[in-house]
């Protein structure tokens, strides 16, 4: 077939080495190049679709999988032979062509999709190869491309070019303008001589080029016609759609086009779209063979793109289709509209069109702008016979099929609320009646349709309430910015100027206060933050200065001014707002240069849980009624001191349990009281709920196995529960020693603190060498709002202490487990101290370090100090054992034996 002819020698013009950079590290090349083991061949069968269809040879992937135990050996043999030699056997690489109409009565080739289906063992091969690949294609890969790249998605397309398109009609000079290009069978018609080139000017090692080309070149395909494949023909061009492999091959190909229009950019040839001050419009957006480039509109500028696009054209092999491209120009020349068409050649679109499956438009969306989806979701539900389907078949096809036409456009546009009324009416009534026409009987009122399935609906969603949370989500990834889309919207709307015209902003707009008032950055690499903009410190540094303008439209960043892992801050302010200075000179730096800065939500909801569950009068009712019962006189301003408070020293450890069981039960049934209030208009008295708890306390208060007291307060608590007496038993005793380090080891104990009636906490460590010498101490107070805060502190402060005194064999003992898992998992580190845990954690990694757990009573020294702490208003350190330590310090060093009583 001509199509996968090739049909020019490849001519070299000098465009790939004069674009693409070397960028392919040595060691990335020894992983692309290594022998696969037996367990990445598996993986990579274990990715692939099982259902995929077949190749020639007629197996998929549940053929392989289940019968591995007998074809195992074999797979592994051909994959391994090709890796180690670059070669395939004949026919291993042969594929059937299918063609899929791209339109309804298609007639030409043109207006079908070839798709290769090629055989299950060999996708095995590019799988592999694309796995290895995909982990370093994110940093290969500009970011204008969007498409198969870790942590860029289509969405993120479509949201910068709604944007730049708003931006169009921006006053210039010349004006601005937009080209929609399409290029011709892109996939099909890529010349495999350039793309070989594109890899080689990219680093990639001459083996892994040479695989790259024996899996092109081996390629046989058949037409399949009625079912039956038609002959076999060898290609000259083109990447087979179908191939795990070529769609990334494809990309890194398209990156000579991406690379080259910045390249124009930068070299001050191809001029970017008028934009607001202090942001940069991209200069182009590129998804697979999707591209839109921006520009303004004057003569050079057009005529530099069209030329660059004829050069890419002539090495590439993929050439502009003018017919279906279409150029966009800006309200601002709009007199030279049609000489500007005559010139490209490329006809002129008008707004809305279609982009990647979304409408792109001016200003906020409207009913009219969201027609074409309409359309679509109407076609398909009314194509569906309902009489062939069951209900459980027409529900399973709402939420795969029309459900998932929202899931890009409701990331980008705030759809009108008439717009979705009307498709979840189509949806409920094709659910009930099979015909969006015919309301049918609604057996279940569609809210509760719409809840999840094990709260007993059917988890369909509401179409609104689906649209607001995914614009939520979509303001927070502007925030972090994820993307480079987000991050030139960040830009765009962070400056507290007007947002029109703009599609986006009426959608995340009703967001954008909640997210900026709750979010905080942590610091890495500072790469990420704008210093003077954005909230690292509790809030912008701009608010300290009211707000000001100019710092708010200020471009530097955070690691600007951080130098080693320290803060270098600008002398003048400095000089005029030391206090400023000192706030921001205790916000933790990572010391690791791999931690990338990170957004973190600050909030939650404990005022209204609070209100809910501790202020609200029904509920204080309830809580002095069980107070009274278990003889507790309090007035919380908490629920953790009023857990605390019936859990008190002094108590046994049976009505501790049965306190515990209360203060659960009448959570739970407060929080039930309150559903059923909200959401189905119940009402409930304060003695109903009463004796709902206390029924559920008599019916767990078997769980409660510790001891009673011998007291008559313990007998009539138990009492009021029909709580079975459970006498104290006799106790049992563990023995537990403080034991010294190895020779030339440091043996750190910490300890935190926390008082809660008072809000203040304390820390303490104690370092010790292998006699159990005394090598040092402090204690200091802290404010923390727990004591799993103060003991994290307490490690970071001493580990901090044995670096800058280089000791490199410590040995970390505590008596907390949570500080075991925090260890083993830093992401549990309450947020505030994650930066410091992350530096503490890097440290350890330089270090011969291990941690143990040790009991209270063993930990008896640190303990002291952490409490001393509590009291101390400042940083203590000694050199020497401070006289209130030396009873519980001798006894360690002497190995008296501490011991536990349970």
């Amino acid at each position: 077939m001509t199509l996968f002819a090739k049909h020019t020698d490849y001519q070299d013009s000098g465009l790939v080495s004069r674009v693409i950079p070397s960028m392919v590290t040595v060691e990335e090349n020894v992983a692309l190049t290594s022998v696969p083991l037996p367990e990445e061949i598996w993986a990579a069968i274990k990715s692939m679709d099982p259902d995929s269809a077949p190749g020639p040879d007629g197996f998929n992937g549940h053929f392989f999988v289940s019968c591995w135990d007998v074809v195992g050996p074999d797979v592994l043999n051909a994959v391994q032979y090709f890796f180690n030699h670059g070669q395939l056997s004949p026919s291993f690489n042969s594929g059937l062509i299918i063609l899929i109409p791209k339109v309804d009565h298609a007639d030409s080739i043109k207006q079908f999709r070839p798709i290769a289906l090629t055989n299950f063992v060999f996708k095995i091969i590019p799988k592999i190869i694309a796995l290895r690949l995909s982990s370093i294609a994110s940093r290969i890969i500009s970011p204008h491309q969007h498409a198969l790249v870790p942590g860029r998605n289509i969405s993120d397309c479509i949201l910068t070019t709604s944007e730049c398109f708003n931006l169009l009609d921006s006053k210039c000079h010349g004006g601005n303008l937009a080209i929609k290009v399409d290029i011709t069978k892109a996939f099909d018609t890529l010349s495999w001589d350039f793309l070989l080139h594109v890899l080689q000017a990219f680093g990639f090692h001459p083996i892994f080029v040479q695989w790259v080309s024996a899996l092109l070149l081996s390629a046989k395909l058949s037409l399949l016609i009625n079912g039956r494949p038609v002959g076999y023909f060898s290609c000259g061009r083109g990447v087979r759609q179908g191939d795990p492999l070529s769609p990334l091959l494809f990309c890194l190909a398209e990156e000579v086009l991406s690379r080259g229009i910045s390249l124009l950019v930068s070299s001050g040839q191809l001029q970017r779209i008028s934009s607001p001050r202090g942001t940069l419009a991209p200069s182009h957006v590129l998804f697979a063979d999707d591209i839109i480039v921006f520009c303004r509109g004057e003569k050079p500028n057009w005529r530099k793109i069209m030329k660059f696009f004829d050069e890419y054209g002539c090495v590439s092999g993929q050439v502009i289709n003018k017919d279906k491209s279409q150029v966009f120009i800006g309200k601002h020349m709009h007199s030279r509209r049609h000489s500007v068409s005559d010139f490209l050649g490329i006809p002129l679109g008008s707004a809305p069109f279609m982009y990647l499956g979304a409408p792109i438009f001016h200003g906020k969306p409207r009913d009219s702008y969201f027609n074409n989806m309409v359309d679509k979701i109407r076609i398909r539900l009314s194509s569906w016979v309902s009489s062939l389907l069951s209900m459980a078949g027409r529900l399973q096809l709402i939420k795969s099929v029309i459900f998932s036409m929202f899931v890009y456009t409701f990331q980008v546009y705030a759809w009108p609320v008439s717009v979705l009324r009307k498709i979840e009416v189509w949806c409920r009534n094709f659910l009930w009646s099979g015909s969006i026409d015919k309301r049918g009987i609604p057996l279940v009122a569609w809210k509760s349709c719409c809840a999840p399935i094990n709260e007993g609906g059917l988890g369909l969603k509401q179409l609104v309430l689906l649209n607001r949370s995914f614009l939520l989500k979509r303001c927070w990834e502007i925030f972090s910015g994820q993307s480079e889309g987000c991050s030139f919207i960040h830009s765009r709307f962070s400056r507290r100027q007007s947002y029109t015209p703009s599609s986006i902003w009426p959608g995340v707009r009703h967001f954008w206060g909640l997210v900026q008032a709750n979010a905080q950055w942590l610091i890495g690499t500072g790469n990420k933050i704008y210093f003077w903009r954005d909230n690292f410190m509790g809030k912008p540094i701009n608010d300290f200065f009211g707000a000001n303008a100019m710092l708010q439209d200020n471009p530097d960043l955070v690691s600007h001014y951080i130098n080693n892992g320290s803060w270098v801050l600008p002398p003048l302010l400095e000089l005029h707002f030391p206090a400023l200075c000192d706030m921001i000179n205790q916000v933790p730096i990572a010391a690791d240069p791999s931690i990338n800065d990170k957004l973190i939500w600050t909030s939650s909801y404990s005022d209204s849980l609070n209100h809910i569950f501790l202020t609200c009068p029904f509920t204080i009712a309830i809580w002095n009624h069980f107070a009274s019962l278990f003889e507790l006189g309090v007035t919380p301003s908490s629920l953790l001191e009023l857990l605390e408070f019936g859990m008190q020293a002094g108590r046994s450890p049976q009505i501790k349990e049965l306190w515990l069981i209360c203060f659960t039960s009448i959570l739970w049934f407060v929080w039930h009281a309150r559903n059923k209030t909200r959401f189905e208009g119940r009402c409930f008295s304060v003695k109903a709920v009463c004796r709902l708890i206390s029924g559920h306390i008599r019916a767990a208060s078997h769980l409660a196995t510790g001891h009673m007291h011998n007291s008559v307060q313990d007998l009539r608590i138990l009492k009021c529960f029909s709580a079975t007496c459970r006498p104290r038993r006799a106790p049992s005793v563990v023995e537990v020693n403080w034991n010294p380090p190895s020779i030339g080891w440091v043996k750190i104990n910490t300890d935190g603190a926390w008082k809660h009636n008072e809000g203040v906490g304390g820390y303490g460590a104690i370092f010790r060498d292998y006699k159990g010498h005394f090598l040092g101490a402090f204690a200091s107070n802290l404010d923390v709002p727990s004591s799993v805060a103060a003991e994290v502190m307490a490690v970071i402060k001493a580990i901090e202490l044995a670096w800058v005194r280089d000791w490199k064999h410590i040995w970390l003992e505590v008596d907390s487990s949570l500080v075991l898992d925090f260890i083993r998992r830093p992401s549990l580190v309450p947020w505030k101290l994650q930066i410091r845990w992350f530096n503490c954690l890097y440290q350890i990694s330089q270090m011969h370090f291990k941690v143990s757990h040790i009991f209270r009573e063993g930990n008896k020294v640190a303990d002291v100090l952490a409490n001393y702490g509590t009291l101390s208003s400042d940083f203590v350190w000694w050199d020497e054992p401070p006289p209130f330590l030396l009873v519980y310090y001798n006894s360690d060093v002497v190995g008296h034996p501490q011991f536990r009583f349970r």
